[in-house]
């Protein structure tokens, strides 16, 4: 048997979602993609890197 207070949390009604402003919005946007942009470029660094130490002879 459930217990009538999970049920009734279960059905009561969520709470309203926050409103975000647009320029909020931009900025989290910009800086989600600075890090990506971010991510690539350290990523791309490392792999030439690392292909250069690891096999030195299929890189010329």
């Amino acid at each position: 048997m459930k217990s009538p207070t999970l049920r009734s949390a279960a059905l009561a009604p969520a709470a309203p979602a926050k409103s975000i402003s647009t320029r909020g919005l931009i900025v989290a946007v910009t800086i989600g993609n600075a890090f990506e942009f971010f991510d690539l470029t350290v990523y791309s660094f490392f792999a030439v890197l690392l292909g250069k130490l690891f096999f030195p002879l299929a890189t010329s």
